[in-house]
């Protein structure tokens, strides 16, 4: 131990350079989470299981659909800079050794079963024991405790669980949720931010906490209608979000609406914005007829405005739609494929999308830092092999090639 990690001032140095990280998460919240810190500059050890790593390395996509342990493009995302050390720390020896790295690094990020770590004495009491200033950042579907602590869950029931799912979907029918893992990417953002609170404590007052994240309080708590919702409920009896069929507040154009060469999307949350909807469809004159001014609000005339919208629409592009909904002011964009962003001109002149070269996947673009820092860099770099680091971190604890190639007979690297 060299005391709590402080901030170190440097060219070139990342904003996070210096901080020391033990990644013992798999999936997505967890890494996600350490992946951030990474790439501004914190050393993070990704501790990976000898038998096949991650489990999200066996999750695609692909290329060609062909499963392969390095070449999981959410795994290749989730772990850019990051160190990969396998270690079974269900064994006795593999236990040791990761106390050892525990008691050098400054916050350790687990996302197992609440309790399990603590079973093989490398639980967070256990650990800051010899380590008052770690931080230990505790990624679960529940939390450390409570009623349901010890509860299996998934991305649905937990976005079901936290009240967002109540309101996604048609009123006539069952709720939905949200597509992919959204869920999981937020929590893990959310860490990364409480994960820095705690280490700025330990910097400053010398000691470290446990820091317990649960996934169904990030989604109760997300502005993603469930907070909102709940708030409202609280103080009026009502909430603000609603499942709903109508197909707008007004009769000017809400939702998603195909063109020459995909789709738009308008969003009107103002009915007097109807002259602005007259002037980005090049019909000037409707901005003063009043059969529509007059009667905004009345939905029966909504087909009529839509049919003139779609003539519109259909012979233009996602672009030309935009820039001219964009020159009205008129809330209106392109629906983006994942291939109009790689060549939307503003990411290439902000030069957001970076390639990097991985030995197994090739040279792929990623996208790139979320935020910039104006004196800190962030930085490009590649998801580790499984194992790759194994020799270089422990070989810093002073285990030689002999000793290693006996702990990988033994199963425990």
């Amino acid at each position: 131990m060299s005391g709590p990690w402080m901030p170190r001032d440097g060219e070139g140095l990342g904003a996070l350079s210096g901080l020391r990280v033990l990644d013992l998460s798999a999936r997505i919240a967890g890494p996600w989470c350490t992946k951030l810190l990474a790439d501004y500059g914190a050393d993070v050890i990704k501790v990976e299981r000898p038998d096949g790593g991650d489990p999200a390395r066996a999750w695609g996509p692909f290329p060609a659909d062909v499963p392969d342990g390095e070449r999981s493009g959410l795994f290749l995302h989730c772990n850019t800079n990051k160190r990969s050390l396998t270690l079974n720390w269900r064994t006795r020896e593999g236990q040791e050794m990761l106390r050892r790295l525990a008691a050098d690094a400054d916050l350790v990020v687990e996302a197992s079963r609440p309790g399990t770590l603590s079973r093989y004495g490398i639980g967070y009491q256990q650990l800051r024991r010899d380590h008052p200033e770690l931080v230990h950042l505790a990624i679960s579907n529940f939390g450390q405790d409570g009623p349901y602590r010890s509860v299996d869950a998934s991305e649905i029931t937990l976005y079901a669980m936290g009240g967002a799912m109540q309101t996604t979907g048609l009123p006539d029918r069952e709720p939905l949720k949200m597509a992919h893992t959204v869920l999981q990417f937020h929590a893990g953002a959310v860490a990364a931010s409480f994960a820095m609170a705690a280490l700025l404590h330990a910097a400053t007052r010398g000691r470290g906490q446990l820091v317990d994240v649960s996934l169904l309080e990030v989604v109760a708590s997300s502005p993603d209608r469930a907070a909102l919702n709940l708030v409202c409920e609280a103080y009026s009896g009502s909430v603000t979000f609603n499942r709903s069929a109508a197909p707008g507040w007004s009769i000017l154009p809400t939702g998603v609406y195909p063109c020459a060469d995909g789709y738009v999307h308008f969003n009107a949350p103002l009915a007097t914005w109807w002259p602005r909807f007259a002037a980005m469809i090049d019909r000037p004159e409707l901005a003063s007829d009043q059969r529509f001014t007059a009667n905004l609000n009345d939905l029966t005339l909504k087909p009529e405005v839509d049919a003139m919208l779609l003539e519109w629409t259909m012979p233009r592009t996602k672009a030309q739609v935009q820039e001219q909904a964009q020159a009205c002011a008129f809330a209106g964009s392109a629906v983006n494929t994942m291939e109009d962003l790689f060549n939307d001109p503003h990411f290439a002149s902000r030069g957001f999308f970076v390639e990097v070269d991985h030995p197994e996947a090739g040279r792929l673009r990623y996208p790139g830092a979320p935020f910039r820092m104006g004196d800190t860099p962030w930085r490009v770099g590649r998801a580790p092999l499984l194992g790759e680091h194994t020799e270089e971190v422990l070989g810093a604890l002073g285990y030689d090639v002999a000793a290693l190639g006996r702990l990988r007979e033994q199963g425990v690297v």
